[in-house]
């Protein structure tokens, strides 16, 4: 235990001390990473701003005239739709107070009677939430004979649907590409670090060190530049997320910080500079000593 903590302390006074190395670095990764979280937090939520809100699956359909027996049985059939499952009756009075409460009386008074028909109205089941099944939902409305027009928001879900594939490739091949950006800084660094503190690594070969203990401080320093890059990125998305929730709420959503995403970023991050520093230490272990 008291070699560890050794390890530890030694690493932290290393890091400190080669701040050259380890703050370039450390400025070129928060970088990275705050691009990289922005990136992950607009492929998390386009999909639930875009589709996910109840009201872009409403769907309306407006309805001949009949007497309440034929409503009821036309209900019945409605919801034996496997797309249907809570069906709301808005009469002909019902549709009347709805205009007057979203448009107000002035539109209404040269009327000299009620034009609005009556209509049922329910959002799409979960499972049917796709621009190609709501298409198919749309037709069999359109094919009961007491359906006078059908009203939803289908072509524009086709249009966000079609863009949100395009933003999600793009931002998919963006976080790779930041990843493989990461993986070269982290690289580089632990190069750098083992170049400027060769006199020691030397040191602690020649005292038979194991491999572990000499690669320790290269180890924590990776962990240490990826949880210091992260939490700062994500302290800026945070702050950038306040700014936008009183300026512009509906960009907002789309930059909401999702702390859930957290220990995946950092976990993934840590794990590429773990890796990178071992595979480096063992390389130059093998090159300057193996040899």
């Amino acid at each position: 235990m008291n070699i560890i903590w050794h390890l530890i302390k030694d690493s932290l006074i290393g890091w400190v001390r080669h701040r050259s190395v380890t703050l370039p670095t450390l400025l070129t990764m928060g970088l990275c990473t705050f691009i990289l979280i922005g990136a992950l937090l607009i492929l998390q939520n386009i999909w639930a701003f875009s589709f996910q809100q109840e009201d872009r699956w409403k769907v309306e359909v407006f309805l001949e005239t009949g007497s309440d027996s034929e409503i009821e049985q036309w209900k019945r059939e409605l919801t034996k739709l496997p797309a249907v499952s809570v069906v709301k009756y808005y009469s002909i009075e019902d549709a009347w107070r709805r205009f007057q409460k979203d448009f107000g009386k002035e539109l209404l008074r040269e009327l000299e009677s009620n034009p609005l028909p009556a209509s049922f109205e329910f959002v799409i089941d979960s499972k049917w939430r796709s621009s190609y099944k709501m298409d198919r939902l749309l037709a069999q409305l359109e094919e009961f004979k007491w359906t006078d027009e059908v009203s939803s928001s289908s072509e524009t879900l086709q249009l966000m649907e079609s863009w949100g594939l395009k933003i999600k490739l793009g931002m998919t091949v963006i976080i790779l590409f930041l990843m493989l950006l990461i993986w070269v800084i982290l690289r580089n660094s632990v190069r750098m670090s083992l170049y400027s503190r060769e006199l020691i690594v030397e040191n602690m070969k020649y005292i038979g060190a194991e491999e572990w203990a000499i690669a320790f401080p290269f180890l924590l320093e990776t962990i240490l530049q990826s949880a210091l890059s992260v939490t700062i990125s994500y302290g800026f998305w945070y702050l950038i997320g306040l700014f936008l929730g009183h300026n512009l709420p509906l960009v907002s959503e789309v930059f909401t910080v999702s702390w859930s995403l957290y220990p995946w970023i950092f976990g993934a991050i840590a794990w590429v500079g773990v890796l990178t520093a071992w595979q480096a230490v063992k390389l130059n272990l093998r090159e300057n000593w193996e040899g």
